[in-house]
């Protein structure tokens, strides 16, 4: 795992103050208290990631954090602790009737792309609320706004990281120790973890397979050329050296999906999460979702399908870059050669189209919508941004 928040002494020091000023906002105790709401859209990962890009700006802006946990299929409170702070109920504070609200854009240039990048914050969003309505992970464009690039890195980095190190690298990471800050499993589902981690990955080099194979991914149905692709990139994976038998923990949408494992890599090499397979459609089976991602990060390697906000999740909680299955792009160092990035790491949105491994440079999960939602007409845009930061789009 990467480094946590409390290996990081400034970020340390400052989620103590903000945790104050997040209860006295909440509880109407601190005049011109300001609130970022987050609406997470999408499933849990999308949601979790939103929530990520939430709290970081109000970090940054001085604000406190309230969650709307409705229109999911759980709470947070059947997942999560609340990391020290009260994250659902807004207590005495309420909600200003005078708001801000960035949401998803249906298409195009997004309206806050020019402020996001290269307005300051503090001065541009000065209405007592600002509400995101987000599925995605922000932090890209937030680290790219010349107000405040240069805070958000001297937070996040480390003790002793030099102080030109850029947040593609992982001194830099923001992702890893925020997500381990707010994200804390009930203590119900991390017994379960440490349990089937002793009783199933004692004395074996564990690579977690992230597969989407069911229709609402793809549009067919995983055939045996796929598996292989990821049984072979499991295997580069495995140092030569560890001694220890390779076992693939696969984390699979649909029991379609655990039944063509077992059949490809045999039963004696391949494990689920315990119990039948459930949807995600109830508090029950988001539980065990969360358990899956638990055990993908809790694995020795991780092989992740592009496009999965499930599999970056997976990466940024374990702090290590994962290696992503994408199309293959010929002559190219990179997986989508510079001036297609919309190709996402190779794949488009529903591709059958699965032939490479590529070890990702990073573990941060991706913005998708970096380019698309219109970075490069920003006014203060640099391409050095997003190659730098994002790779020019072509690691996601």
């Amino acid at each position: 795992r990467g480094p946590m928040w409390r290996e990081r002494p400034l970020l340390a020091t400052v989620l103590r103050r903000w945790i104050v000023l997040n209860r006295e906002v909440r509880q109407g105790k601190r005049k011109g208290g300001r609130i970022v709401q987050v609406n997470p859209v999408g499933q849990l990962c999308n949601r979790l990631v939103a929530i990520t890009s939430a709290f970081t700006f109000a970090l940054m802006t001085g604000r406190a954090l309230h969650i709307e946990d409705g229109g999911f299929y759980c709470q947070m409170s059947d997942l999560f602790m609340e990391p020290g702070f009260d994250w659902v109920s807004l207590g005495a504070a309420g909600l200003s009737g005078n708001t801000h609200h960035l949401q998803n854009p249906e298409s195009g240039v997004w309206s806050e792309m020019e402020p996001l990048l290269c307005k300051d914050y503090t001065r541009h969003y000065k209405e007592p609320t600002v509400v995101f309505s987000i599925n995605q992970y922000l932090v890209p464009w937030f680290a790219t706004n010349p107000h405040h690039r240069e805070q958000l890195l001297s937070l996040f980095r480390p003790a002793n990281a030099p102080p030109s190190i850029p947040l593609v690298k992982e001194e830099g990471d923001v992702f890893t120790p925020a997500a381990h800050f707010l994200f804390r499993p009930l203590d119900m589902i991390l017994q379960m973890r440490d349990k089937y981690v002793a009783q199933h990955f004692k004395g074996h080099y564990v690579v977690g397979l992230q597969v989407r194979s069911g229709g609402d991914f793809t549009d067919n149905f995983m055939t045996e050329h796929d598996w292989g692709l990821y049984k072979r990139c499991g295997e580069s994976a495995t140092p030569k050296s560890s001694g220890a038998s390779l076992k693939y923990f696969v984390a699979t949408d649909t029991p379609r999906g655990r039944e063509a494992a077992v059949k490809f890599f045999g039963k004696e090499n391949v494990m689920f999460g315990p119990g039948e397979f459930l949807l995600s459609n109830h508090p029950r089976g988001v539980q065990m979702a969360l358990l899956d991602l638990l055990l993908l990060a809790a694995s020795d390697d991780r092989v992740t399908t592009a496009w999965s906000s499930y599999g970056y999740f997976a990466a940024g909680f374990s702090g290590v870059p994962a290696n992503t299955v994408v199309d293959e792009v010929p002559k190219s160092k990179w997986v989508a050669p510079k001036g297609v990035e919309q190709r996402f790491m190779g794949v488009m949105h529903k591709s059958d189209r699965r032939r490479q491994c590529v070890r990702l440079p990073v573990h941060q999960p991706c913005f998708h919508k970096y380019e698309s939602w219109g970075a490069s007409k920003a006014t203060c845009s640099k391409w050095e941004w997003f190659e730098r930061e994002m790779l020019g789009g072509r690691y996601c």
